[in-house]
């Protein structure tokens, strides 16, 4: 009983956005079809939805339904993300608690963060080909340094305190890391990884341009050179549905590990 009411608490605290939502494709729709608005700039929502449906069978190129493009781009994102937390958390935990680390660590941090990862293409071709290793790769590189950096700095943030009281209890080396470390810097790397999270799916447009035809960034690529805007606001509709279930999914595995952070979050915004 308390569930449902507490379900329904958070649908009706969404009906204020559902409503603007529908006026606002209402309008869409309206502005189209008045001619205020041209329908190969945004055409209109009723097409969109029918290229949509038109897409889960036929597809575009002829042959690649959406689903193919979408079970090409998901592996191609989760990899590059498993590969960049990995590396950048454990990395991040060390450099963050040593000092002399952090301080000859951070121009280097600092300089291979500026670089954009559109200007890493040619090195990535040159080391890895035009495959799908070059792409993971990618965008790998992009989050890595994102859940590193927050990593790091959460890790330079565990109070004194919490270490001693760990050593205090028999924790040292690996197990002051996995058992107070780790844990006190959790929240941070959660930050991270939820930044990083959003960061790769801006990526995964960007290196789906390399030797693919499946992929949504290749999909919405290959619609813009033809002049498809109704494709390519499918797939940017797609990129961003699919980019929010993994943020929920990220999120409940927040709040699973994480209860406290959670609740403290809580009321921390209702202050």
């Amino acid at each position: 009983m308390m569930k449902l009411a507490i379900l329904a608490k958070r649908f009706a605290s969404q009906i204020p956005a559902l409503v603007f939502l529908a006026l606002l494709l209402l309008v869409w729709e309206v502005g189209v079809r008045q001619g205020w608005i041209k329908p190969y700039l945004f055409p209109a929502p009723s097409e969109i939805v029918d290229t949509f449906i038109g897409m889960l069978y036929e597809g575009f190129p002829p042959g690649l339904t959406l689903f193919s493009h979408i079970g090409a781009t998901i592996p191609r994102v989760l990899q590059g993300f498993a590969l960049a937390a990995i590396a950048a958390i454990p990395l991040g935990l060390i450099v963050g608690r040593f000092i002399l680390l952090r301080e000859a660590t951070q121009p280097l941090v600092t300089f291979f963060r500026s670089i954009a990862v559109i200007s890493l293409l040619p090195v990535a071709l040159a080391v890895f080909g035009p495959g799908e290793k070059a792409r993971i790769a990618l965008i790998a590189y992009a989050a890595f340094w994102i859940i590193f950096t927050n990593t790091a700095e959460g890790a330079r943030r565990i109070p004194r305190d919490l270490l001693r009281a760990g050593t205090a209890l028999g924790a040292s080396g690996v197990r002051l890391y996995l058992n107070v470390a780790l844990p006190a810097t959790l929240p941070k790397i959660f930050a991270g990884l939820k930044v990083a999270l959003g960061v790769c799916w801006v990526v995964i447009v960007a290196v789906e341009l390399i030797g693919t035809e499946a992929g949504v960034g290749a999909l919405i690529s290959n619609a813009q050179r033809l002049y498809r805007t109704d494709i390519v606001v499918v797939g940017m509709f797609v990129i961003g549905f699919i980019g929010y279930l993994l943020m929920v999914v990220l999120d409940a595995v927040e709040a699973r590990l994480l209860p406290w952070a959670a609740n403290a979050n809580h009321v921390e915004g209702a202050r």
